[in-house]
């Protein structure tokens, strides 16, 4: 009787141990599979919000100093901000925000001032504090984007 407890049981453990092996690996697989996915999307995500940074730098020089053209094509934000809330990180998600929060700001400025850039006399301090926020918000999601990918 032992002997064919024995001869069951060996090649029974045998079997187990290769699907169990075979289930582990499964899952292994599956959970680098979406890690990299996630990987590959905020990578995605990040290039447009870098593009969009860079835009708004060179509007940010455009109204203070300098004539230079700023144009350029800006991602959808609406997008941006809907990917920034499945994708990103709680860090580069409130630097999103609040970079969103100073260039708002920034408009409000400009509307509430009058503000239409038709000359060098109509440009904003670049030392004024909205212009600060601002280009403190840009550094900071620059460096949000930069830990989140580390």
């Amino acid at each position: 009787m032992n002997e064919i407890i024995v001869a069951v049981v060996g090649p029974a453990s045998a079997i187990g141990g290769t699907i169990l092996g075979v289930v582990v690996q499964h899952q292994l697989t599956r959970r680098h599979s979406k890690a990299s996915r996630l990987h590959d999307s905020r990578i995605a995500l990040y290039a447009d919000v870098y593009t969009d940074l860079h835009i708004t730098s060179r509007w940010v020089d455009t109204i203070t100093h300098d004539d230079r053209d700023y144009s350029g094509t800006r991602p959808d934000r609406a997008a941006i901000g809907g990917r920034m809330l499945l994708l990103g990180s709680p860090a580069a998600q409130r630097a999103w925000q609040e970079y969103e929060d100073s260039e708002h700001d920034v408009w409000f400025y400009i509307r509430e001032e009058g503000i239409g850039f038709n000359g060098p006399d109509e440009r904003i301090d670049p030392t004024h504090p909205v212009i600060v926020r601002l280009r403190d918000a840009v550094a900071g999601m620059h460096e949000a984007v930069r830990a989140d990918l580390a």
